[in-house]
């Protein structure tokens, strides 16, 4: 799950989901066996045969990239505490936020004088397994933010726009008429 999340109080709740192409076989001695079956990654999915794109921003739960909230739906369908494992995912990025901020002080220290002078976007790349356990995968600093379906456009245009008005960026008066 690539999960956004904005400020406690206003929170951008929304993600992306990416599902592998091929179903997971266990990989047998050093053969890890087709690649689509072992990563979710667009790079390598999109050119698998089986691979489909999500082309309707509304139906949000097709394809191989749905939307976080569309997988939270067919998971409480199917029977699942998603509030629950909504809370582990947060206990789990606030846990690695913790571990990192000293890191990023430090970095954000050397560089400007005063507070709040930049801001970062962290993409959060979670696994659930059977039990809805979430598992960190990596973290990424600058996730792309670039836009290959109408979903993608949909839930990253969302973002950055919540991210500029919330450290306080606002479109010239022109463009916010038009909007």
């Amino acid at each position: 799950l690539d999960a956004f999340s904005g400020s406690a109080d206003d929170a951008f709740e929304q993600g992306l989901a990416r599902f592998a192409t091929q179903p997971y076989v266990a990989p047998t001695g050093d053969d890890l066996g087709d690649q689509c079956a072992h990563l979710t990654n667009y790079s390598i999915n999109k050119h698998d045969g089986d691979y489909v794109a999500n082309v309707d921003a509304d139906d949000d739960a097709s394809g191989h990239k749905w939307s976080l909230s569309a997988v939270c739906r067919v998971l409480e369908e199917m029977g699942h505490d998603v509030g629950q494992m909504r809370k582990r995912i947060d206990v789990l990025l606030a846990k690695t936020l913790i571990a990192a901020q000293s890191h990023v002080a430090l970095k954000y220290n050397s560089i400007f004088r005063r507070r709040n002078a930049c801001f970062e976007i962290f993409g959060f790349d979670i696994m659930l397994d059977a039990d809805m356990r979430p598992w960190l995968i990596e973290v990424n600093v600058s996730p792309d933010l670039a836009s290959t379906s109408p979903l993608d456009r949909q839930l990253k245009g969302t973002l950055a726009t919540d991210v500029l008005h919330l450290v306080g960026v606002r479109p010239p008066a022109a463009a916010a008429a038009a909007a």
